[in-house]
């Protein structure tokens, strides 16, 4: 008998020792990745991001309705409405990298400061970085349906919700008004021209929302989907749905229920 129960105490103790192992070789694997992507990315912004001095754009370029609205400072808006995006990006360099890249986003005072590609799916670059070398965060990508030049009237960028706040982490800090107030713009360059997103719409929903709709009958039903992403939003915006003509919808993960995502709704103006 006391045999036997020498042989289950050892043979508990081996499980947990495994478990233990496996569970401290995953803490460690996930940090190496954690690392690895977040050195990957911060070489490549040091080799293609350079400054774009927006010091001398004039008061007039910005639309004098922005300066009317809500509760950002006129000194916010005439920060972010610029003309001409703060950064300038070598697409020369990250083509050959990866031939992959379409552009490259960019919030303001964020991490969010990454290449945008597109595969041939939307599986590959979930966990692949530039290069295609294997590694969790990923890569910021666009939808493999969307077109990358954003013709269509929705458009959906994809990136994860990292923990350590990289890649699109900060999308779930739009579910403060504060937040978007301080954030009210994003920029996304491309080799052939530059656009502003201004954000109108931010929530948690699910994968079958209207959100992902990225074809529309008629723009009655565009309509439509405007309506409903609108009046989800977790924050006021100062853009005018009249004034929304194509969107590019940020998606993250949330974890507020079984695959719930963070959207971020924003209308495309070309600079």
């Amino acid at each position: 008998m006391k045999n036997k129960k020498k042989l289950i105490l050892n043979i508990l103790l081996i499980i947990f020792s495994c478990t233990f192992v496996i569970s401290i070789s995953y803490i460690v694997f996930s940090i190496y990745q954690y690392k690895k992507s977040e050195n990957y990315y911060k070489n490549i912004k040091h080799k293609v991001v350079l400054d774009n001095d927006i010091s001398g754009d004039s008061e007039d370029v910005i639309d004098e309705k922005l300066l009317k609205k809500s509760n950002i400072s006129t000194e916010k808006i005439l920060i972010y409405f610029k003309s001409r995006p703060p950064i300038k990006i070598d697409f020369k360099e990250l083509k050959k990298i990866n031939k992959d890249i379409k552009g490259w986003i960019y919030m303001p005072d964020s991490m969010i400061n990454y290449p945008v590609v597109q595969g041939d799916d939307n599986s590959f670059y979930l966990h692949h970085l530039l290069d295609k070398s294997y590694s969790y965060p990923g890569t910021i990508f666009i939808d493999s349906e969307s077109d990358p030049e954003f013709s269509q009237k929705n458009s959906i960028i994809y990136g994860h919700n990292m923990k350590n706040s990289t890649m699109f982490a900060a999308l779930i800090n739009y579910n403060n008004q504060d937040y978007y107030e301080k954030h009210p713009v994003l920029f996304y360059l491309t080799p052939e021209k530059n656009y502003r997103l201004d954000i109108y719409s931010g929530f948690v929903t699910h994968t079958s929302s209207k959100s992902y709709q990225v074809k529309f009958k008629d723009e009655k039903a565009y309509d439509s989907m405007l309506d409903s992403v609108i009046n989800q939003s977790r924050f006021r915006s100062i853009i005018e749905k009249e004034d929304i003509d194509r969107t590019v919808t940020l998606s993250t993960c949330a974890y507020d229920f079984t695959n719930a995502r963070y959207v971020l709704h924003c209308n495309l103006v070309e600079l």
